[in-house]
């Protein structure tokens, strides 16, 4: 729903100049959203927009669905669009960006596990490890923002992961949202 894409989007307060990834935009939601939020702020001049649109946004997204995303950041006015067709966890990327921003796609297996530090076919944990991989460790204020199942935070599953996050990021929220708040999407 676009409110909580909005609301998250303002969670993370992109500033110009910083890099944003969605490694599973889908139809670009979070992609778009970040753009228009970003073009608020940007100075008004065609190096800023340019830069704003070539240097910016960036996703990936493993299904066709990809096409719409790169539509609906060209109707947004990003003319340039950097997303891409690929399968993300079988490509992970090594300190790129400076906020990672998604809705990872839930329970689902992965044959890309052994290309991560926890390995494991179970999709959620590789996606949140693609997602904290992406990060630029030398980023200031390198920030994500996840939308996951809640079974992540306490399922015995995910104990490995959550130390891993728990000692290498700093947590400023976890927001539980409840039941149907998704629906009638999922």
């Amino acid at each position: 729903p676009r409110h909580i894409v909005k609301f998250l989007v303002q969670l993370l307060n992109p500033i110009f100049g910083e890099k944003i990834y969605d490694p599973f935009c889908g139809t670009g939601g979070m992609l778009t959203e970040t753009f228009k939020f970003l073009l608020r702020s940007v100075p008004n001049n065609k190096s800023s927009i340019d830069y704003l649109k070539k240097e910016s946004v960036f996703g990936r997204e493993i299904s066709s669905t990809a096409k719409i995303a790169k539509m609906n950041m060209i109707l947004i006015g990003d003319g340039h669009n950097n997303i891409n067709r690929i399968d993300s966890l079988s490509k992970p990327i090594e300190g790129k960006y400076d906020i990672v921003i998604s809705n990872i796609p839930f329970a689902q297996q992965t044959e890309y596990g052994n290309l991560y530090e926890i390995p494991t076919k179970d999709a959620n944990s590789i996606c949140i490890q693609h997602c904290m991989k992406a990060i630029d460790s030398a980023s200031t204020n390198g920030r994500i923002g996840l939308i996951v199942q809640e079974k992540v935070l306490f399922d015995k599953a995910y104990e490995v992961l959550r130390e891993k996050i728990y000692k290498t990021c700093k947590i400023e929220n976890i927001i539980s949202l409840p039941s149907g708040t998704f629906e009638p999407y999922t």
